[in-house]
């Protein structure tokens, strides 16, 4: 490798292992998992990593040289197999045969092809709407890669509303003005009670101190759709 290997001095781990299998095989043609192990623990290797702290026999001394590579080799194996496992859980792997993975990026969007999901039933609605821009930020800005831990847990800022005498669509419209980017409505919750439904859900995101303080109005918070239907499926 060109450049200076991150995990120099380090022992083979299998978030290593996931971490090197994203980089170096995103949006490439499938790999083939036989050979996957051999081929990622070169690249550590190359770089100054260090083989795989495990649990050796207790006779290790009295290993040959092809017993210890034979026993290095299996956990390496293992290792890699649980990284394909950990990237396919967070989407960004897929296995298209027995033997053949492909690693792609994810579409942090993908989600907007469904929106918006439409839940409850009343002649009220409680919406939330977001801008992609904000949504983009929180990616760029997550701590853990998304590799390890995917979209599911990235937190944003979204706008929750209610209206009761006119559909959201309308009310969304009124509030943006002539706003440079379109805003994505993403759920809209019909109820009989829309100020009420709200209050409930907008006192349970306060208590987790997730209100934007420096926003304009009060009604912006620190969550994502997927996180205010869980409240919602709660309060039902």
């Amino acid at each position: 490798m060109s450049e200076k290997h991150e995990h120099e001095g380090k022992h083979f781990t299998e978030r290593i292992a996931a971490e090197l299998i994203f980089k170096t095989y995103v949006a490439a043609p499938p790999i083939d998992d036989t050979t996957l192990p051999a081929k990622v623990y070169q690249i550590h290797e190359a770089g100054g990593g260090l083989p795989p702290k495990v649990r050796y026999p207790t006779n290790l001394n009295s290993l040959n040289s092809s017993e210890y590579s034979n026993h290095i080799r299996f956990h390496v194996r293992r290792m890699v197999r649980s990284a394909l496992s950990t990237l396919e859980r967070n989407g960004c792997a897929t296995r298209e045969s027995f033997e053949l993975w492909h690693i792609h990026n994810m579409d942090i969007h993908r989600d907007e092809q469904t929106y918006p999901k439409i839940l409850g039933k009343g002649s009220q609605e409680v919406y939330l709407y977001y801008y992609r821009a904000y949504r983009e930020n929180a990616v760029l800005k997550k701590i853990n890669p998304v590799w390890k831990v995917g979209y599911g847990k990235v937190l944003w800022h979204c706008k929750i509303g209610e209206t009761h005498d006119q559909d959201t669509a309308t009310r969304v419209k009124q509030q943006i003005g002539v706003s440079p980017e379109k805003p994505i409505i993403a759920l809209i919750i019909g109820t009989d009670d829309s100020r009420r439904l709200e209050k409930m859900i907008k006192d349970i995101l306060k208590f987790w101190d997730r209100q934007i303080k420096d926003a304009q109005g009060t009604e912006w918070f620190m969550t994502s759709p997927v996180e205010v239907e869980s409240i919602y499926d709660f309060l039902q």
